[in-house]
């Protein structure tokens, strides 16, 4: 039976799933284009034309893009007609001497990195301002917390944090800063107050020594005072006289314990004390062996020596005639030599007086050494000024007598100055000898007499019971401009610069009383003010008063009201700007003073966001402008709030006052700014009191909302005495003067349509000064407006 049309498509069907079920390729389905070319590419392989293995490789990929539906001949002739020349050109030819294409690109960079920068700059100081926020925060805590310990916290009486010696110092300074005529040096008052008050000998031993060597006229403010000082005079024959002096009160405590041996009397003098003296240290026999001139158990060169030693040489010249003047060229150089200290001119150094040096010396070298009276032999050497090689070890027992030799040197020698006995005391004795030994009031004597003013105070300082004095010390040196000081306050305490000697130190004491003053200027603010008084001369590292940036940084750090009461006194209530009671009124220049220091407190301030407390700055320093602007600055962002800060409204109220008391000295544009904020802080009163009424009528006086379509362009004029800060206020007073108008529209219940057609007109004058507005309000506050004025159309 011959099989019908659907079984042989069945079968057709069976036989094409098989076939495909065994190819090893898949099913192309091919293009017209596709069928011709394969056609063509076989006649030519029964033609054997082409038997290319690429030919092969475009049939195999014709068929695989065949299968995706790509025609590769299509795409080939893409391929081939794309042209790349242009692809990678630069867009803009730059030559070498393209000027025009180099600027731009430079001007280009430039406000990339200009943009960069400043990107920069934002996310740091957004960073600080972060940070010093929330210390802030943590210090208010932390301050809330300590207050918690103690109930009566706020009734406790606060304690000083001085010691007794401390505040002594602290209240004769005081006495002197406020002292306008400043009698007396400030050395001089703390040595009183060390030998009437402090009961330590060692202690008043130092500030006697101190006072006796530096006690001068001022040095001049704009000199270096190490250079200044290593070339006076005046320091190396004080510091002579201080240990001649010193020499006199051993004399008389050595006779005063043994009266019985001195057998003193007579008329009391130097003379008569050495005289005594020597009694008491020759009183044995064998004691005067090896001494030369001696009559009646008496030594002449003892007298002699102990008597230029008490800085006395018409005594020595005394014994020298009591002994039949053994040495009478000699007695004649001391004499002359004693006339030449009193007026050292060179021209009265006769021929004589030469040739008598000249002949001492030759007879000293010859016959002295042989000598075995060791006095003689000193007395010979510290009169014709020869320092021999021997040190004199048995007369000079002591570093004082050795460092009153040198001194004597130096006095009698004219080139020789203070520098030149600081090097060599350093030479023979290195520089530790000057700054390793353990303090005591010698070894401070030795390097004050030795003009190391800087290492006695700094050594002094290493000492806690001692660093109260040698601060105060400092103090005193540097108010008579003593001291070497470095080029600014965070350099080491003690150091030098480029340029000094080795034996040269610098003591900074800035920083010094820097340290000392912030100890307790908390708990004695009036005390540690008055310290940072003594900076007022200096510049810190920033370029700013010294005085002032300490204080400043007091005050940045104790932002309250009782801080600025004490420090800048408490405001007049009718005078806003005059400020009486603080601690800069009893100072010298206080208004100059507390001027600058309230503009850089504010400058802080500001930059620290805290602006009432820089508005309060600006109103000390009388810098209205800058207070007025902050106020409106202020004003806009707040004024619309229904809970004001308290203090800002009192800040205001006060500026208005000062304000209106200078207005002929202020911007009358931000002056008329801030008076338009004043006017929209009280129609806010008015508005979350509820009093809708007085604030349309206020509203109305100040010409900023029209009342009607015929004032928008007044309201426009008006708007613009607001300036930048427009931007800020005008949204709020817009959807408050909608919400007023919209709900008296609600409480409308009279039959007069006059007033609901007033009232419209009011909503729709409102939304066509929006729409005048040279910039767009928020897309809420129109929204808002839009709605209500549409409510009151229907």
């Amino acid at each position: 039976m011959d099989p019908s049309l659907s079984e042989l498509l069945q079968q057709a069907q069976h036989l094409a799933n098989e076939a495909e079920a065994m190819a090893s390729h898949p099913v192309v389905e091919r293009t017209l284009p596709q069928v011709l070319r394969e056609t063509e590419e076989m006649h030519a392989r029964l033609m054997g034309r082409s038997t290319q293995s690429q030919e092969e490789n475009t049939r195999q990929a014709g068929m695989m893009l065949g299968l995706k539906g790509i025609d590769l001949e299509l795409l080939t002739d893409k391929v081939e007609n794309l042209d790349i020349g242009n692809s990678f050109e630069p867009s803009v030819d730059l030559w070498d001497t393209d000027v025009a294409g180099f600027l731009k690109n430079k001007l280009q960079n430039e406000i990339l990195e200009v943009i960069e920068e400043t990107n920069s700059n934002i996310f740091k100081t957004v960073e600080k301002r972060r940070w010093h926020s929330l210390f802030s925060e943590w210090e208010e805590q932390k301050k809330s917390i300590l207050n918690g310990f103690s109930e009566n916290a706020e009734n406790s009486v606060p304690r000083t944090s001085l010691n007794c010696t401390e505040m002594l110092y602290a209240k004769e300074l005081i006495s002197y800063n406020n002292c306008q005529k400043r009698v007396g040096n400030l050395l001089g008052i703390f040595t009183q107050l060390a030998e009437n008050n402090i009961k330590d000998a060692g202690i008043t031993k130092m500030w006697r020594v101190l006072k006796h060597v530096a006690k001068q006229s001022p040095l001049c403010l704009n000199m270096d005072a190490v250079r200044t000082r290593q070339g006076a005079p005046q320091f190396l024959q004080r510091a002579r006289l201080y240990l001649e002096l010193s020499y006199r009160n051993h004399l008389n405590e050595v006779i005063q314990r043994s009266r019985s041996v001195s057998k003193c009397g007579g008329i009391p003098s130097i003379y008569s004390k050495v005289k005594s003296f020597v009694a008491i240290k020759f009183q044995q026999p064998q004691s005067l062996c090896e001494l030369c001139d001696v009559s009646h158990n008496r030594p002449l060169w003892p007298h002699v020596f102990y008597s230029l030693r008490c800085g006395d040489p018409e005594a020595a010249v005394q014994f020298l005639r009591d002994w039949n003047d053994p040495h009478p060229d000699l007695r004649e150089l001391i004499q002359h030599q004693d006339r030449f200290k009193a007026d050292p001119d060179p021209c009265q150094q006769s021929l004589r007086h030469a040739r008598i040096n000249t002949s001492l010396s030759l007879e000293y070298s010859h016959h002295m050494r042989l000598c075995s009276d060791p006095y003689k032999k000193a007395v010979f050497a510290f009169v014709l000024l020869i320092e021999p090689v021997e040190p004199h070890c048995k007369i000079l027992t002591t570093i004082e007598d050795y460092l009153w030799m040198q001194l004597t040197m130096c006095s009698k020698i004219k080139q020789l100055n203070i520098d030149d006995l600081q090097s060599t005391m350093s030479l023979k004795y290195g520089m530790s000898c000057l700054t390793g030994r353990k303090v005591t009031p010698s070894y401070f004597q030795l390097l004050v007499l030795t003009g190391h003013f800087e290492a006695a105070i700094e050594l002094l300082n290493r000492s806690q019971e001692n660093s109260v004095h040698a601060v105060h010390m400092a103090i005193a040196l540097n108010e008579l401009n003593i001291l070497g000081m470095p080029s600014n306050e965070l350099d080491p305490l003690l150091g030098s610069q480029p340029g000094d000697d080795s034996s040269v130190c610098r003591l900074n004491v800035l920083r010094l009383i820097i340290t000392y003053a912030a100890r307790f200027e908390k708990s004695d603010t009036n005390e540690a003010l008055n310290y940072y008084y003594l900076l007022r001369h200096f510049k810190s590292t920033d370029g700013h008063n010294l005085m002032l940036k300490c204080i400043g940084d007091f005050v940045l750090k104790n932002c309250t009201v009782d801080a600025f009461n004490l420090i800048f006194g408490k405001a007049d209530p009718y005078n806003p700007l005059f400020y009486s009671g603080g601690i800069f009124d009893k100072l010298p220049c206080s208004e100059i003073h507390k001027s600058a220091l309230a503009s850089m407190v504010a400058t802080e301030l500001t930059k620290r966001c805290e602006y009432e407390w820089a508005i309060e700055m600006y109103l000390i320093s009388g810098e209205l402008n800058k207070a007025m602007r902050l106020t409106c600055s202020r004003l806009a962002e707040t004024v619309h709030l229904p809970k004001q800060n308290k203090g800002l409204r009192k800040m205001t109220s006060r500026l208005n006052l000062a304000l209106t008391r200078r207005s002929s000295h202020l911007d009358l544009d931000e002056f008329g700014a801030f008076k338009m904020l004043i006017k929209l802080m009280h129609f806010f009163d008015f508005f979350h009191a509820g009093k809708y009424r007085e604030a349309l009528q206020l509203q109305d006086e100040s010409q900023l909302i029209p009342q009607s379509c015929q004032q928008i362009s007044i309201c426009l004029s008006s708007l613009k005495v607001l300036g930048a800060n427009a931007v800020k206020v005008l949204p709020n007073v817009l959807l408050a003067a909608m919400k007023i108008v919209f709900t008296e529209y609600q409480k409308e219940n009279s039959p007069n349509i006059a007033t609901k057609l007033q009232l419209k007109e009011r909503a729709k004058a409102l939304i066509n000064f929006v729409a005048t507005l040279p910039y767009r309000l928020p897309l809420d506050a129109n929204k808002r407006l839009v709605q209500m004025e549409l409510e009151m159309q229907i």
